[in-house]
């Protein structure tokens, strides 16, 4: 099926669930522009998608840097000509194997770069991309939320509290934007065994 045909996908976020999701939306007929921290990393990715038949790029995106937002949204544009959909599949795991540290003991510097990039992050890329999506008609965005949202884990309060946010921003996102053709909604995939966790 080519239910994307002639729609163009800004993926942010490569490896794992991030790959899977950059062949199936190439699958789907779409033109998409992988942006991660690392794209030396998605290279064999692109060139198989693109020997399959498909259109893929990959460029350096840093989802805690506004301009790095902004040049990965333009290059979208400019390579495939519009944007129809952006996709958050990325998160920060800086109170990630801090199994003993709560509230009372988590280093605010892991706490504040997961808000930088978790929150502040989600925030700037739906900034950036949302006025192209809406230049073309409309569109969708997702954002990759986590069941740990809800759980109340003893840990990771800084990971929680920054994936609940999503939920927020995706609320506003479809209830502001959704009458001029923006879909906006948040997947919570849980965990995923991949090659990177080997």
């Amino acid at each position: 099926m080519q239910r994307l045909e002639g729609k163009t996908i800004l993926l942010v976020g490569g490896g794992g669930i991030g790959s899977g999701l950059a062949r199936r939306y190439a699958q789907e007929g779409a033109a998409v522009v992988l942006g991660d921290i690392k794209p030396e990393a998605s290279a064999a990715l692109i060139d198989e998608i693109n020997k399959k038949g498909g259109k893929a790029v990959a460029t350096r995106m840093d989802a805690s840097d506004e301009a790095s937002i902004e040049a990965a949204v333009a290059l979208t544009c400019k390579t495939y000509g519009g944007l129809a959909g952006l996709h958050l599949n990325y998160a920060s795991f800086a109170d990630e194997g801090r199994n003993d540290e709560d509230v009372l003991d988590l280093p605010m510097e892991a706490y504040d770069k997961t808000m930088n990039v978790d929150v502040r992050g989600q925030f700037l890329c739906t900034r950036k991309a949302l006025p192209e999506i809406l230049k073309r008609g409309g569109g969708c965005i997702l954002y990759a939320g986590s069941g740990g949202a809800y759980m109340g884990e003893p840990t990771r309060v800084a990971y929680a509290m920054s994936k609940l946010s999503c939920h927020a921003l995706m609320r506003h996102v479809a209830t502001k934007f959704g009458p001029s053709g923006v879909r906006a909604n948040c997947l919570s995939p849980g965990i995923t065994m991949h090659a990177g966790w080997e």
